[in-house]
């Protein structure tokens, strides 16, 4: 495939998971050496990894999906890492490789003890890979990703969408709203691969699960909030209002204040 280069200001140090340290195995952990020099051909590798992973990340930024597998899949040939494989799995998914997505992420949560993942894009992969298995009918498998993404999801700009379902009955469209909701939460509260926060992305996840709910209050919230952040005001108290009616508790009285600093 050929491939397109972007140019880009990052340094190396932008992503703490790919700045240009040795990658390191267990068996070099447990017997010490891997505080041994790092040589001139392990040092150029890291780096060639970290571009071809900042170059996949612009890629994946301009849609460019099948450009971007590419990238990823080069810094995956250097060697194991969490993020590059949660990115590979967003890039798959996006072009429709729905099994190959789905055979990425069970590396990537199911490590056979060469990659490491955790950090800020915990919550997020959970909640892509979650809405990915709800596409693809794991309806006990999709409940359980769902809910370990919002468990370490930060606090937002409202309630969590923390809704509990029960794992013999399906409610698709229902699990697929909460998962919008709370991967917008992800993008208004977290730096994205490239230190950037994407608060159009956020609005985008709260617009889906408005659409998939059109009823349930927190997807009105979330929508209103989105809606403010974008300057449009007017629509955004008409959103509070629906979500203010639609509830009685945390969210009519988030709903409320909203509406007061509006």
């Amino acid at each position: 495939m050929k491939r397109h280069f972007f140019k880009t200001g990052i340094t190396l140090s932008l992503l703490c998971g790919l700045a240009a340290s040795p990658a390191v195995s267990h068996s070099e952990a447990r017997n010490g050496s891997a505080s041994r020099p790092t040589s001139s051909r392990q040092v150029a590798l890291n780096e060639e990894a970290h571009r071809e992973y900042i170059d996949g990340e612009m890629a994946l930024k301009n849609r460019n999906f099948a450009i971007a597998e590419d990238y990823f899949r080069g810094t995956l040939a250097i060697r194991p890492d969490g993020a590059a494989y949660f990115s590979l799995a967003l890039a798959l998914s996006a072009q429709g490789k729905q099994l190959e997505a789905i055979q990425t992420y069970e590396k990537l949560f199911h490590p056979d003890g060469h990659v490491s993942f955790g950090g800020s894009y915990f919550s997020r992969a959970h909640l892509e890979y979650a809405l990915l298995l709800d596409q693809m009918g794991n309806w006990p498998e999709a409940v359980g990703n769902y809910q370990s993404g919002v468990s370490t999801l930060g606090s937002g700009n409202g309630p969590k969408p923390n809704v509990e379902f029960a794992p013999n009955i399906p409610q698709p469209m229902a699990l697929a709203a909460a998962i919008h909701i709370a991967l917008g939460i992800d993008a208004d509260a977290q730096l994205n691969n490239l230190g950037e926060y994407d608060h159009v992305r956020a609005f985008n996840e709260y617009a889906q699960a408005l659409k998939l709910n059109p009823d349930w209050a927190v997807a009105n919230y979330y929508y209103g909030y989105g809606l403010r952040q974008s300057g449009r005001r007017a629509e955004a108290q008409v959103a509070f209002q629906k979500a203010a009616q639609l509830d009685n508790g945390e969210i009519k009285a988030a709903a409320e204040k909203a509406l007061i600093g509006q």
